[in-house]
C-alpha cells in the first residue's frame, strides 16, 4: 500500500533536511580537520626549527596534546591563530608568533620575508609582489578600544588628517579593522568615524584607501618623515625609520642625510615601533669610529669612496617599548659608544633571529631560529634603557609627541655643550 501524497511530501522534506544536516556535518568535520592540520603544521615547524632544541624546558608535546582539541573546535582562521599563539606563548620568547591575512602585521611581515614577492610554489597566498589595500596606520587596542598608534607619512591616513591618539571606531558604519574594512574599497573614499578627545563627540574623516606594498610604503614614509625643525636658532634634522628589514632603508636614510638633512646642526633619529632587521654594519653611517679615508695621486685631486660618508654631528635616538630586534641592537650600540643620547622608554627586549614561513593555508608562522648576543650581552628579555625617560601616552593625545619634543631639546642642549 502506497503512502498518501502528504506523507510522501513529508518524506521528501525530511530527506532533504537529513542531506543538509549530513552536508553541514561533513563541512564541519572538514573544517575541524583543516584547523587541526594547520595547528599541527605550526607545531611541527617549531619543533624542528626553534633555536633551543630543549624548547626552553617546555614539554612541547604536552602543549600539543593540551591545545589540539581547541584547534579542532576553532571556527575561523583567527580562532585557529589564537590557539597557535597560545601554544607559542608557552615558549616565552620573541620572534615566535602566528599571523593571518586579516592583520596588517601579516602583510608587512610577509613582505619582510619575501621581499622579491611570493614564489609560485608557496601555498595559499598567491605568487607575486606582496600588497594589500589599507590606510597606512598602525593601531593598538587599549582598554578594548582601537587607537591610531602610528600614522605613516605620505600614506592615505596621513593625507586624511588622522592623528596618533585618535580612537578609530568605524569604517562606513562598520567596526574598524586594519585590513578587512578596506579590502574591497581601493581608491574609493570611505567615512572613518573617530573620537579625538576622551568622552568627546565622534567625527568623520574621509579617507581613500590604496593598495600598499609594504616595502615601498615604508620607503615613502621614511622620506616623507624627513624634516628640519628650527629650535633656538639651531636646525635639528628629524627622520623616522619604521622598518629596517631591508638594506634599501639604510640606503634611503644615507641619501637623506647626505642631501635634504646635510646642513642640519644635529639629528634626531626615530627608531620607535615598526620592524627591526638592522645590521651592525649600519653603525658605519653614524660612527665617528669610521675613518674618512681619501686619496690623492700626484697631479690629481683628493678623492675617496662615496660610501665613507657618515653623519658625525650630534645625535639623539628615540626609542620606545615597541622598538625591537635590530633596532635594539642599534640603540645598544649608540649608547655603548656614547654616540647618541637615547630618549623615550625601554625597548621591548625582543632580540632573536626569526624566520617567517607561509603555512599550507597561507597564514604566516614566525619562529625564533637563532639566539643573539650583542657584544656578549643578552638583550632578549632585557631591552635597552633610555638615557632620558619620556612617556608618550597614546589615547587621545591628538598627535602630541613629548618624546620628539624632548629629543629636539636634548639635541639643542648637546650643541650648546659642544659650543657649536
Amino acid at each position: 500500500m502506497g503512502l498518501p501524497p502528504e506523507a510522501r511530501g513529508w518524506r521528501i522534506v525530511w530527506s532533504m533536511k537529513i542531506r543538509v544536516f549530513v552536508a553541514l556535518a561533513c563541512l564541519g568535520a572538514q573544517s575541524a580537520l583543516a584547523d587541526e592540520k594547520v595547528f599541527l603544521e605550526a607545531w611541527k615547524r617549531v619543533n624542528t626549527t626553534f633555536y633551543d632544541k630543549n624548547m626552553r624546558g617546555v614539554d612541547w608535546s604536552a602543549v600539543r596534546d593540551e591545545l589540539l582539541p581547541a584547534a579542532r573546535a576553532a571556527q575561523t582562521p583567527e580562532e585557529t591563530s589564537a590557539v597557535i599563539n597560545k601554544a607559542l606563548g608557552r615558549l616565552g620568547v620573541s620572534h615566535t608568533a602566528h599571523f593571518v591575512p586579516s592583520q596588517r602585521a601579516y602583510w608587512e611581515l610577509v613582505d619582510v620575508f619575501y621581499p622579491r614577492g611570493v614564489p609560485a610554489d608557496e601555498p595559499g597566498l598567491g605568487s607575486g609582489p606582496v600588497s594589500f589595500v589599507g590606510a597606512g596606520v598602525a593601531t593598538k587596542v587599549i582598554d578594548g578600544k582601537v587607537f591610531a598608534a602610528d600614522v605613516y607619512d605620505a600614506c592615505p591616513a596621513a593625507a586624511a588628517g588622522l592623528l596618533v591618539g585618535d580612537e578609530l571606531i568605524a569604517v562606513d558604519g562598520k567596526p574598524w579593522s586594519d585590513v578587512d574594512a578596506f579590502k574591497e574599497k581601493e581608491g574609493r573614499p570611505v567615512a572613518v568615524t573617530i573620537r579625538r578627545t576622551k568622552d568627546g563627540p565622534t567625527s568623520t574623516v574621509t579617507l581613500t584607501p590604496q593598495r600598499l606594498q609594504p616595502q615601498r610604503t615604508f620607503l615613502r614614509a621614511l622620506k616623507g618623515s624627513a624634516k628640519v625643525i628650527e629650535k633656538d636658532g639651531k636646525q635639528i634634522g628629524y627622520v623616522r625609520v619604521r622598518s629596517y628589514a631591508n638594506e634599501s632603508y639604510q640606503r634611503r636614510l644615507a641619501k637623506l642625510l647626505d642631501k635634504e638633512l646635510k646642513d642640519c646642526d644635529a639629528l634626531v633619529l626615530d627608531l620607535r615601533a615598526g620592524w627591526g632587521g638592522a645590521q651592525a654594519k649600519y653603525m658605519e653611517l653614524f660612527g665617528s669610529l669610521v675613518p674618512n679615508m681619501v686619496f690623492r695621486e700626484r697631479g690629481a685631486d683628493w678623492s675617496g669612496p662615496v660610501e665613507t660618508t657618515s653623519w658625525k654631528k650630534p645625535m639623539v635616538v628615540l626609542i620606545d617599548s615597541d622598538s625591537r630586534s635590530g633596532k635594539e641592537m642599534l640603540a645598544y650600540a649608540f649608547k655603548a659608544m656614547h654616540r647618541a643620547t637615547l630618549v623615550g622608554t625601554k625597548t621591548r627586549g625582543a632580540v632573536l633571529g626569526g624566520r617567517g614561513t607561509l603555512l599550507s593555508d597561507g597564514s604566516l608562522l614566525l619562529v625564533a631560529v637563532s639566539d643573539v648576543r650583542v657584544d656578549g650581552q643578552i638583550l632578549e628579555g632585557h631591552g635597552v634603557e633610555p638615557d632620558i625617560t619620556v612617556e608618550r601616552p597614546i589615547p587621545y593625545c591628538r598627535g602630541n609627541d613629548p618624546q620628539l619634543q624632548r629629543g629636539v631639546e636634548v639635541a639643542v642642549e648637546r650643541l650648546r655643550r659642544s659650543g657649536t
